[in-house]
């Protein structure tokens, strides 16, 4: 996928070699969370690592069927995307982007491609984001994405599969 003519951004599986990568990008989508944890920094990283420990277990538990990917842009690791893929929808489990890469296009071209491949394939998007990350809330309704509940301090987002010419795409 081409975002312009200077960046290309692709998705490869996920591998063990991937963790490091994997475990950056989730402390660094949880910063300001854990910013202020009380105690040493080794205290406060043995709560990350916790932390990491058991959101790799939820998703290993919840989507064993999941699909792990790195996002890549000129070659080099940037991001990582997991998805569920259901008969009549796609679960946007996980997206992130490091935080020096964000702001040049690279989330979106991904996020477009899937949507894109939902509408191909006639399946709803679905996806669950933390009720205070407005950006990111802010960023899924500019993708067309609606609330559809909450639960737990998370809203419940979905967006159906777009029709092309009064058919399913």
């Amino acid at each position: 996928m081409l975002l312009d003519s200077a960046v290309t951004v692709t998705l490869r599986t996920a591998a063990r070699g991937d963790d490091a990568l994997i475990r950056r990008l989730f402390t660094d989508s949880r910063a300001a969370d854990f910013a202020h944890l009380p105690g040493t920094d080794a205290a406060a990283q043995a709560i990350v690592d916790l932390q990491f420990t058991a959101h790799a277990a939820m998703l290993s538990t919840r989507y064993p069927d999941a699909e792990h990917k790195v996002i890549t842009a000129h070659g080099s690791p940037v991001g990582h995307i997991v998805t569920n893929t259901l008969p009549g929808s796609i679960r946007l489990v996980d997206i992130a982007v490091l935080a020096e890469h964000q702001g040049h296009g690279l989330g979106t071209a991904v996020l477009d491609a899937l949507l894109s491949h939902a509408d191909a394939t006639v399946r709803t998007v679905e996806l669950s984001v933390w009720e205070l990350n407005e950006p990111a809330i802010r960023w899924y309704q500019r993708h067309n994405f609606i609330t559809t509940g909450a639960v737990g301090g998370r809203l419940a987002m979905r967006r159906p599969a777009h029709l092309k010419q009064g058919i399913p795409a």
